[in-house]
């Protein structure tokens, strides 16, 4: 592949900082994505996560 490269007119230099930035960026939006996702699911109303969303059902929603 080496050789293949070497057939081009242009070259340019990729250096360890743009793979540093790169990961540094997904490392933070994974972060992100988490803690919102978490800090979400801790304050809704479990009720809706079992019964659905339409919590005005309470209990009624299984035997039905």
């Amino acid at each position: 592949m080496h050789n293949w490269l070497q057939h081009y007119e242009y070259r340019t230099a990729v250096g360890w900082q743009v793979f540093v930035v790169a990961g540094a960026a997904a490392l933070l939006i994974t972060i992100l994505t988490v803690s919102f996702q978490t800090v979400k699911t801790s304050l809704a109303n479990p009720v809706d996560s079992v019964y659905g969303m339409n919590s005005e059902r309470g209990f009624r929603g299984i035997s039905e």
